[in-house]
């Protein structure tokens, strides 16, 4: 099954080294230099990220063509963000607004061992996703639940997530995320 038809029928794909090792040991280290001036978000509270970064913009831009092909459908972008998660973060368990249609998880490095991403396909079956530095998970971020249970795996792992909508979709509209909820 190729990736297109995997994501057409689960509601995801993992993507191993979906960026190269020196790309992403880059902006690992730029994301623990920086962890100290994010902002809180009540979805991990006490734990930093950043929404629409410059460096992970130049990112998402130059992965861009690539998750269309993966996903098979033309896209906008939206809007990145990422964040450092420390140990004892949670993640419940959550979909996405519709600026997330399609949404990227990719990890960009972690301190101690892997924390896995947890994810339903389309008939609510979960999957636990363990990603190495550099893997991404792309995924319908409206439609499917998706968590992390307590971090005692690692001591940081930081995550960038790029976000983009189906041109043609019921939610072009979030075409550069004008507004942030």
């Amino acid at each position: 099954m190729n990736t297109i038809d995997e994501f057409k029928s689960k509601g995801f794909i993992v993507v191993k080294k979906f960026i190269d090792k020196e790309t992403t040991d880059k902006l690992y280290e730029y994301t623990l230099i920086n962890k100290k001036n994010g902002t809180f978000d009540p979805q991990v509270p006490n734990t930093p990220a950043f929404y629409k970064d410059n460096e992970m913009n130049n990112l998402q831009i130059k992965v861009h063509k690539n998750i269309e092909d993966l996903v098979g459908l033309p896209l906008f972008k939206t809007y990145n963000y990422y964040r450092t998660y420390k140990r004892d973060d949670i993640l419940k368990i959550h979909k996405d607004r519709p600026a997330c249609e399609i949404s990227v998880t990719l990890n960009l490095g972690y301190r101690g061992n892997p924390w896995g991403i947890w994810i339903t396909d389309f008939d609510e079956i979960p999957h636990e996703v363990i990603m190495e530095p550099g893997d991404a998970l792309l995924y319908r971020g409206c439609d499917l639940n998706h968590w992390r249970v307590k971090n005692t795996f690692c001591d940081d792992c930081s995550q960038v997530f790029l976000h983009f909508v189906n041109q043609n979709g019921p939610f072009n509209w979030a075409k550069d995320d004008l507004r942030r909820e």
